[in-house]
């Protein structure tokens, strides 16, 4: 999955991490869409 890590201030770099994994029992994965970032 492709994300967005902080590298340091004002500094985002696009990076793949492997899919997380399934949930335990009495935990569910949701999916976002948007999001906003104020740093």
């Amino acid at each position: 999955m492709r994300a967005l890590q902080l590298i340091e201030d004002r500094r985002l770099e696009t990076v793949d991490l492997p899919p997380p994994p399934p949930p335990s029992l009495g935990e569910v994965t949701l999916r976002i869409k948007a999001v906003a970032l104020n740093h």
